[in-house]
Formats: C-alpha cells, sequence, structure tokens
C-alpha cells in the first residue's frame, strides 16, 4: 500500500506541475519518469525533496475504492 501511494504521489507531482526545483531540473525529472529511464531510487529521492503530497480521488466507484485500498 506503501509503495502504491508513493508512486501515486509520485505521478500527482509531476502532473500537477508543482514542483519547487527550477524548470529545467523538473523538466528532465518529468521526463525520465515518464519515459521509463528513472530508477526507483529516482523517483523516491525526488518524492523526498518534493515534501508532502495530499492525494485526492473519487469515491464513488467500488472498484476504484477497492484498487485504493
Amino acid at each position: 500500500m506503501k509503495t502504491l501511494l508513493t508512486t501515486l504521489s509520485a505521478a500527482a507531482l509531476l502532473c500537477a506541475g508543482g514542483a519547487s526545483a527550477d524548470d529545467a531540473d523538473a523538466a528532465a525529472f518529468r521526463d525520465a519518469f515518464l519515459g521509463g529511464s528513472a530508477s526507483w531510487e529516482d523517483v523516491t529521492a525526488r518524492a523526498k525533496e518534493e515534501g508532502v503530497v495530499n492525494l485526492y480521488y473519487w469515491g464513488g466507484s467500488d472498484r476504484i475504492n477497492v484498487w485504493m485500498d
């Protein structure tokens, strides 16, 4: 569950565009992440740098709720 939340959190950070690192670094990380060349260590290190992540999702689907649980 923790791995899933970390992955979703990292993806949310990339999609939200709210990175606090400079734009070139953020773009390079995003490209590596989406291209599949970022290691898991890179992803978790970046998540730690970014700080707190709030994850919100629509709770009106039993299938999504089971997957999130």
